[in-house]
């Protein structure tokens, strides 16, 4: 798997649209899409032809996975095992997750906590129109 691959399953995983940029941070090492305007990411490994095995990754290292650097989402991604193939299954897959999915369309990690807060008060100023 690439970490291009990486990222759509996870964008899959949310239902999310595919997202137009993704940077990952693996034992120090940046991944990311080399054609990036963002100066700052010039100098990583590209994620559309870099494979995760090459980082020997054992059940418990995690992967920092930031998605649209606009919005600034980060995902911490945990390896948890390594599982033998099942040709009844079509891969990439996602095994397991934490919490609700927040709608991409919020825009940034900020906008999606006061939703959740908003949600879970309903005198919350948001609740009342």
């Amino acid at each position: 798997m690439t970490f291009m691959q990486l990222q759509k399953t996870v964008d899959i995983a949310f239902g999310w649209p595919l997202s137009k940029f993704s940077a990952f941070k693996v034992r120090g090492i940046t991944v990311c899409q080399r054609h990036s305007h963002i100066d700052v990411l010039k100098e990583c490994l590209n994620s559309i032809t870099t494979r995760l095995f090459v980082f020997n990754l054992e059940p418990g290292d995690r992967i920092e996975m930031k998605q649209d650097i606009v919005d600034k989402w980060t995902f911490d991604v945990k390896v948890e095992a390594y599982m033998a193939p099942d040709m009844k299954n079509a891969y990439p897959i996602c095994v397991d997750a934490m919490g609700i999915t927040p709608p991409k369309e919020l825009g940034s990690p900020r906008e999606y906590a006061h939703l959740l807060q908003a949600l879970s008060d309903e005198n919350h100023e948001a609740m009342l129109l």
